[in-house]
């Protein structure tokens, strides 16, 4: 080996060394350059967080995400604007995608974060829950409908005071609103009505079917019910096509609670039931009983609180010189305390008319059952009660917190609404909320009432001059504190 050979011997791992010196030098230069970005990103995002503009906070924040998207603060921080803004499902969305991209060592933090949300969202009340338009998490969520969502009503459906049915097999938009207003699509499909929200999940009917998905609208599952009636701890309380009532468990599957009857109630865990009279083929009643009863949601403490006849609705002197056809049943249920009101009473004639009824109580063990009203033919068929100092005293026409139509004339079917009251709490007087000169000129009747957190949801449906015919209908909100209403939708008949 020759001595230029015996230098470059040592000079190959100098140069080695000073390249790889000049690598860690450029990657510290830029990964500082990284850091520094980042770092800016995120002073930055803080700044529209305190000045409460959140979607140049929540922009800031992705830009930092892009920068370094395995540095966990971004999406941490990111996931406390979208809970700050009333959008927890996209805090979680966010969070999923960090426990994606971030290593293991810094994932327990944003599971950890995660799981807190999921608890608060969970916990959450859902206002107007089973309604037209439920708001959950800061956002209202209900059906958006056209002019082929609706049934064409004749002239006898009017005549007997029905001025809105919906189409079972039609397809219509199901959105939600944001704080603002914003309106964005949930889901696109057959359906309509009431929406239930319950374990991170929208439930819907359509036809003679129930089914839920995701609030995102994804993960359609479809449930063989008839209806649903309240929401439990341990499930949805649910019917189904063979007249039982169930639980609809948070993994779908149904478990009968009480078989054969019909819904009636739901408070502290225990479903308020009726057994009604059974009717014949010909029509007629044939057992002419209905039993009023209560279960525990997990069928246990089933008994029976009081057996009603006919003769207990009508009195001594019933004396039909027919059967009536319609069994008694059980319209509205409240309870104080330890004691149940409830009002009851039958319907007939060829319009299902109500026959009159009772209000009665009962206690919860079953005793002392008595009749306190007598309800007239053609009255209300709900009532609210409330304690007035050490009195319990009764208003017939609408429960407590539900708002009810008062009429011009109430001796015929066609029915032309004046105002909407409502009971607000349990000392008040009943209040109007909305009168015939608010709505007049959008509307004859209002139909498909909602008071939700001091707003009033309704449809008002404009007949033509003779009342025969549906002109229009036009879904509204009133804000009661600045009595201002707003449009929400307007469907005109012409356009069907």
């Amino acid at each position: 080996m020759n001595k230029k050979q015996k230098s470059m011997k040592f000079l190959i791992p100098i140069i080695i060394v000073v390249v790889i010196a000049i690598v860690i030098s450029l990657v510290f230069v830029f990964n500082r350059k990284d850091i520094k970005a980042y770092d800016n990103k995120l002073e930055q995002a803080q700044k529209y967080v305190e000045e409460l503009d959140y979607k140049r906070a929540e922009t800031a924040y992705l830009e930092a995400i892009k920068i370094d998207s395995k540095q966990p603060k971004a999406y941490l921080k990111l996931a406390d604007v979208y809970v700050a803004d009333g959008q927890a499902d996209k805090a979680i969305k966010i969070l999923d995608k960090g426990l994606k991209n971030i290593d293991k060592d810094g994932q327990n933090e944003i599971s950890e974060k995660k799981k807190k949300i999921e608890k608060q969202t969970q916990d959450q009340d859902v206002i107007n829950n089973g309604g037209n338009h439920v708001t959950y998490n800061g956002k209202t969520y209900y059906w958006k409908y056209t002019g082929d969502s609706l049934e064409l009503l004749d002239q006898t459906d009017i005549y007997k005071g029905i001025y809105l049915q919906y189409l079972n097999d039609a397809e219509n938009t199901l959105v939600c609103s944001t704080k603002n207003g914003k309106e964005e699509v949930v889901y696109e499909g057959i359906g309509h009505g009431e929406i239930w929200i319950y374990n991170q999940r929208i439930y819907s009917s359509r036809g003679d079917e129930w089914f839920s998905i995701k609030l995102d609208g994804t993960d359609e599952i479809v449930y063989d019910i008839s209806d649903v009636y309240a929401v439990s701890n341990d499930g949805l309380i649910v019917g189904t096509k063979d007249f039982n009532i169930s639980l609809l468990e948070k993994n779908g599957e149904i478990e009968v609670i009480k078989e054969g009857v019909a819904f009636c109630y739901f408070e502290g865990n225990k479903v308020y039931y009726e057994i009604r009279s059974e009717i014949g083929t010909n029509g007629n009643i044939t057992n002419e009983i209905l039993n009023f009863g209560s279960v525990d949601v997990n069928g246990n403490n089933d008994f029976i609180l009081v057996n009603l006849s006919v003769k207990d609705w009508y009195g001594d002197d019933y004396d039909f010189d027919y059967p009536i056809r319609i069994p008694i049943t059980i319209d509205c249920v409240q309870i104080i305390n330890d004691e149940i009101y409830f009002q009851y009473g039958g319907y007939d004639g060829s319009s299902y008319i109500y026959q009159g009824g009772k209000i009665a109580k009962v206690k919860k063990d079953g005793t002392g059952f008595t009749n306190i009203k007598d309800i007239e033919m053609d009255s209300a068929t709900s009532f609210t009660v409330y304690r007035n100092g050490s009195d319990v005293e009764i208003k017939t026409g609408g429960a407590l917190n539900k708002p009810f139509c008062e009429y011009e004339n109430s001796s015929d079917y066609s029915l032309v609404s004046t105002t909407v009251n409502i009971y607000t709490n349990e000392s008040s007087e009943k209040k109007e909320i909305l009168s015939k000169n608010e709505y007049k000129s959008i509307g004859t009747y209002v139909d498909e009432l909602e008071y939700i957190d001091n707003e009033l949801y309704f449809v008002a449906v404009q007949l033509d001059e003779s009342d025969s015919y549906v002109q229009s209908y036009t879904y509204c909100k009133k804000n009661l504190k600045t009595n201002k209403i707003e449009k929400i939708q307007e469907i005109i008949y012409h356009d069907f």
